[in-house]
């Protein structure tokens, strides 16, 4: 059955809370106008993932800091899963009759901090939460726990679905998804490269190359900065099909976007 996707690529400025949330619903409202029905945002899209430079970081009081990097306190902005926010997700979910992936960093009942995304369904549900299996050191090691959750899938009218988030793609995340049989792999990322041509390779190589071997479509949803910075990968979001070819992508590096595709998954 063919379904119509969306990418959200979106700017959220760290500690935004409130601005990123509805910032996101409005291009999540925009992208469902368009009759997008499956729709992902970039990794942690609602409390900020790191500042653009990456030299401010979240983090647990308590936890050791390495390298040149300053520390915001993460319980500023970190919540619980259910919680207000994803309440009102999923309220937009239904009104706008669509599934529905946020990010955000999730307070776990275990008292440790996880960087989460939720796939909100049609009828107001949370229908899969993905907790990051593999944070990365240099974003994510001052505060987040490595998720317990493992690979889980959900069921939509369109295909199975399941999720990883931007470092997971270089470890066994896809293939677990695979073997489970899923059609469609939500990827939201914040990604960066150290170099134009690794960025490049990734996004037009490695990411096909993980959708053909794994024979799943794939949404590529990645955040973007306001300009260059001394690292690469910013933007260009992207939606492929089993057979790895690009169906649609972003051109734009320094710029918000909506990148829609309709695909049979």
């Amino acid at each position: 059955m063919k379904v119509k996707l969306a990418a959200i690529q979106m700017q959220s400025p760290m500690g935004k809370l409130k601005q990123n949330m509805d910032h996101a619903e409005a291009m999540i409202r925009d992208a469902a106008s368009q009759g997008a029905r499956i729709i992902v945002t970039p990794e942690c899209c609602l409390p900020g993932y790191c500042s653009n430079d990456i030299q401010f970081v979240w983090h647990e009081p308590g936890r050791d800091m390495e390298g040149p990097q300053f520390a915001l306190d993460v319980n500023v902005v970190a919540k619980k899963v259910p919680g207000e926010e994803t309440e009102r997700f999923a309220s937009l979910a239904n009104e706008l009759d669509v599934h529905l992936m946020v990010g955000l960093i999730e307070s776990g009942e275990d008292g440790k901090f996880y960087n989460t995304s939720v796939l909100l369904n049609p009828p107001g549900e949370i229908a899969l939460k993905y907790r990051k299996r593999h944070p990365w050191p240099m974003g994510e090691g001052t505060w987040a726990t490595k998720g317990n959750l493992g690979v889980p899938v959900y069921e939509t009218a369109y295909g199975k679905v399941a999720c990883g988030i931007c470092y997971d793609i270089q470890f066994d995340v896809p293939a677990q998804a695979a073997k489970q049989g899923v059609d469609l792999f939500l990827f939201p990322a914040a990604w960066t490269e150290e170099s134009e041509e690794d960025a490049i390779e990734f996004f037009q190589t490695k990411l096909p190359q993980i959708a053909r071997e794994n024979k799943m479509a794939l949404i590529f949803a990645n955040r973007n900065v306001a300009k260059r910075e001394w690292w690469r990968g910013s933007g260009r979001s992207s939606i492929y099909r089993r057979d790895g070819s690009i169906v649609a992508c972003s051109s734009k590096e320094f710029e918000e976007d909506i990148v829609l595709a309709e695909l049979d998954i």
